[in-house]
């Protein structure tokens, strides 16, 4: 498991990220409502965009995302399909592949 700060300047064959509560779509925007805290930070929306930038862009041959199974996460699951990202048949979670 990797940190977005352990992650940087990583490269990895073929990446997997378990996408978290903390940066979902929701009613068309991207929300980090359910982030915790990050009181030291200036900008904590630009800091949570970031850190998953970081991850999503590990993979030397591509990503795999998972999403949880919970409704939470289906607006983020369409959108991310609907920007180019190809959803895999899974049992339980919702996954998806960047490549």
């Amino acid at each position: 498991m990797a940190t977005e700060f352990s992650a940087q300047g990583l490269e990895l064959d073929l990446a997997i990220l378990a996408w978290g509560s903390d940066f979902l779509r929701v009613d068309g925007r991207w929300s980090t409502a359910r982030a915790g805290r990050t009181n030291y930070a200036r900008d904590p929306f630009r800091l949570r965009q970031n850190v998953y930038r970081v991850l999503l862009t590990r993979g030397r041959d591509g990503s795999v995302i998972f999403l949880p199974p919970e409704g939470m996460f289906e607006e983020t699951f369409e959108y991310l399909v609907r920007s180019g990202v190809r959803p895999l048949p899974a049992d339980g979670g919702r996954v998806a592949v960047i490549y």
